[in-house]
């Protein structure tokens, strides 16, 4: 799990509000202009787990509750929100309007193509590696952290899952698109080939982090526009 790990709650008033996609390329004034961000390295997952909840589960805004247009993470960050989302469904609170996954960390001890092809490419996932111990700190593994054990993802809210070519968590961010599909979540998966974990990190640098940062633009303008009307 890399260290560059961040999870972000976006309320639709703070889109409307600042320029989505000249915000979220500065990442790091995010909190300030564009609703809430919250940077989560890999750490204790029940208190990062709980703490992720309480913004999926609705934004304090005074007397009344703040909807939450979308929560969006990469990575660790990723696996909050997709827990987080599970958590609200399983205790029939509010969520977000849509959830945003960047190549997520959705289990553990995995033996996949991708996990045997690509560990060690820019992160490990190597069971008993630190990231691991420090982010179930000797838990066990729920669906809650390990979201592809779920029984069940009917329910969740829509979804946006990025996934990168050659990163060891590909056919994980597979396999849950797939899931969601099969369970009658409204998703869609867009892979970007020959790319590495994190490749959002890079924006201009690579295009295909480019691309990503506008394509999580348009899946939160259009989820803001609402259904077309007929």
């Amino acid at each position: 799990m890399a260290a560059s790990t961040q999870s972000w709650w976006w309320t639709a008033q703070a889109i409307r509000a600042a320029p989505f996609v000249t915000a979220y390329s500065a990442a790091d004034d995010f909190q300030g202009s564009l609703g809430r961000l919250r940077s989560v390295p890999p750490s204790r997952l029940a208190g990062q787990l709980h703490a992720a909840g309480v913004p999926v589960g609705g934004c304090a805004g005074g007397p009344a509750q703040v909807a939450l247009a979308g929560a969006g993470g990469q990575s660790a960050g990723a696996a909050l929100v997709a827990g987080a989302c599970l958590l609200a469904r399983d205790h029939h609170r509010a969520s977000a309007a849509c959830q945003v996954l960047c190549y997520p960390v959705l289990d553990f001890g995995q033996d996949t193509e991708s996990a045997r092809l690509f560990n060690g490419v820019f992160h490990s996932i190597k069971p008993g590696s630190w990231a691991e111990d420090q982010y179930l700190a000797g838990q066990p593994v729920t669906e809650y952290a390990g979201p592809l054990r779920a029984a069940s993802l009917a329910g969740l809210p829509p979804a946006l899952v990025i996934g990168a070519g050659h990163d060891p968590l590909r056919d994980d961010a597979r396999a849950y698109a797939a899931r969601m599909d099969a369970d009658g979540v409204d998703v869609t998966h867009v892979e970007y080939d020959a790319t590495m974990h994190a490749f959002r990190n890079f924006a201009g640098v690579l295009s295909a982090a480019d691309h990503e940062i506008e394509l999580i633009a348009a899946t939160l303008a259009a989820v803001l526009a609402g259904p077309p009307d007929r």
